[in-house]
């Protein structure tokens, strides 16, 4: 039984870990504490349910239609609300209310147009995998490979790319980042996509077997 304890809580640590990771990012390079994420979060998952249990497209296709517009929707967040307030030398607490703002926005948008109840994919009883007394069921497997792929590109971006250097030089000095040459707001809009589809994948796995439920 402790076995099967343990399994569960690591597949549930990888997926906020992902979300960890798309939050530290936005608050290291902005230093803005991105509530929206939470709308945001909600957002990707209706999208996942709408497209594919509503829709009827595939769950590869409705999944790359979800995410896709969850960055859009992010960027969207950026360029309305988080770079004007930049613009104007807001202070961080105004941003921060106005990140609330967005996430009562978006949730409350959601429950007008699809409701409050509990939103189902798939109904079928899908075949767990099972080693001795330990049960991992189809959702699990999901979640555990694909935050797991997730992670590991994140974490390869961040240390091996050009891309990734430049964004942990945002975060440590975004004064001298602009010194030599480089204009933040580019480097901001491409880890804002990059974040809040983070928080899609999170949700993807999750919405292979139910959609998240909304209780706000």
């Amino acid at each position: 039984m402790i076995w099967q304890f343990i399994i569960n809580g690591l597949i549930t640590g990888i997926l906020y870990s992902l979300l960890a990771i798309g939050f530290a990012l936005v608050y290291n390079t902005t230093r803005i504490f991105h509530i929206a994420a939470a709308g945001i979060y909600v957002f990707a998952a209706y999208m996942f349910w709408f497209f594919v249990a509503k829709v009827g497209l595939p769950v590869f296709v409705g999944s790359l239609v979800a995410i896709v517009l969850t960055m859009l929707l992010s960027l969207l967040t950026e360029l309305c609300v988080y770079h004007p307030l930049k613009n104007k030398k807001a202070s961080l607490n105004v941003a921060m209310i106005a990140s609330i703002g967005v996430m009562t926005v978006v949730i409350n948008t959601i429950a007008m147009c699809f409701g409050n109840e509990t939103k189902v994919v798939e109904n079928a009883i899908l075949q767990p995998l099972t080693f001795g007394d330990i049960i991992i069921t189809t959702p699990q497997k999901y979640q555990a490979l694909i935050g797991i792929a997730v992670i590991a590109a994140f974490m390869i971006i961040l240390q091996r790319t050009n891309w990734g250097l430049r964004l942990r030089a945002l975060s440590a000095d975004e004064t001298l980042f602009e010194t030599l040459g480089y204009i933040p707001r580019h480097t901001e809009y491409c880890h804002q996509l990059c974040d809040d589809s983070d928080f899609a994948f999170s949700i993807i796995p999750i919405g292979f077997k139910i959609c998240k439920e909304k209780s706000w």
